[in-house]
């Protein structure tokens, strides 16, 4: 177990808005107060057999691609978007997996600003709400949305080059939405919201630098924060 300081979000009141802008969105402004918390992280890779997506909300497993180089957009569609779609097919047993979307990051400021890509993000936060999950999936999958909703995941390799910027999770229970403050999440031709956590109650979460999916499990909610 390790001692380590994690950025939350502090509960102002203040409405919290996310902005990326620039040459291929690498540029970022933010809103808010945040507030380094002490928490305690646990390695979870020992424990990966007690994980699931129905109970945990994430899984780890280990995968070795293919993709020589992740900065090259068409391997990662060509090889790292069906990697994907059969890992994901093989541990949730969907029948039909979409890929949708990536995102490139990098802890060396020169190299994003050379490939144009954007920097970790070093606080804590979920990427979707209960209302911009299931948008998300209406915009991409338009009439076959309804069907589309019973399951949402997202994947997350590992990069050896950043050990401080690995990424870490938090077991479902331990993360509910009375923990985090909604925000709006503003990029070019898209508009979404996301929850930064707060600190308080028993945070608790497990150190898991490898892959990992994550089950939201969509609402029909409207997102109050829209």
């Amino acid at each position: 177990m390790t001692a380590a300081e994690i950025v939350y979000t502090v509960d102002t009141g203040e409405k919290l808005v996310n902005e990326t802008f620039g040459p291929n969105n690498i540029r970022r402004r933010t809103s808010g107060t945040e507030r380094a918390h002490p928490v305690e992280i646990r390695d979870g890779r020992p424990a990966r057999k007690e994980f699931s997506l129905d109970e945990n909300g994430f899984v780890l497993v280990d995968h070795k691609s293919a993709v020589k180089d992740f900065f090259d957009p068409r391997q990662l569609e060509s090889v790292y978007y069906p990697e994907v779609e059969r890992l994901v097919k093989e541990l949730s047993g969907a029948k039909r997996v979409v890929v949708f979307d990536h995102t490139l990051r990098s802890g060396d400021e020169a190299e994003r600003e050379a490939k144009l890509v954007r920097e970790p993000v070093l606080s804590a936060h979920n990427d979707y709400t209960e209302w911009s999950g299931p948008q998300r999936v209406r915009e991409v999958m338009g009439d076959e949305a309804r069907s589309a909703l019973s399951a949402f995941v997202e994947e997350h390799p590992k990069d050896p080059r950043a050990p401080d910027a690995q990424l870490r999770l938090v077991e479902l229970d331990s993360a509910q939405a009375t923990g985090a403050t909604p925000g709006r999440l503003a990029q070019q031709h898209l508009t979404s919201s996301r929850r930064r956590a707060q600190p308080g109650g028993h945070v608790h979460g497990r150190s898991v630098p490898v892959a990992c999916a994550r089950d939201s499990r969509p609402s029909r909610h409207a997102d109050p924060h829209r």
